[in-house]
């Protein structure tokens, strides 16, 4: 889909959503033995609530523009 000529779009990092919603399935397999590594628990733990906040702040400048 092609944004249209003088609006904004949001371009956050795809791949990064993705690796979120992995550790978050990953992290529910915990209780069956799984080991998460330390980077994914850091990931979960620390930047998952803090990159939700910047895409908020971000998705409503987008709105508030368009």
């Amino acid at each position: 889909m092609k944004p249209k000529i003088g609006y904004l779009e949001s371009n956050f990092d795809r791949q990064l959503l993705r690796l979120i919603r992995e550790c978050v399935a990953w992290k529910k397999l915990v209780n069956l033995g799984v080991v998460l590594p330390n980077y994914a628990d850091d990931l979960m733990l620390v930047q998952k609530e803090n990159l939700r906040v910047l895409r908020e702040y971000v998705m409503l400048v987008v709105r508030d523009y368009n």
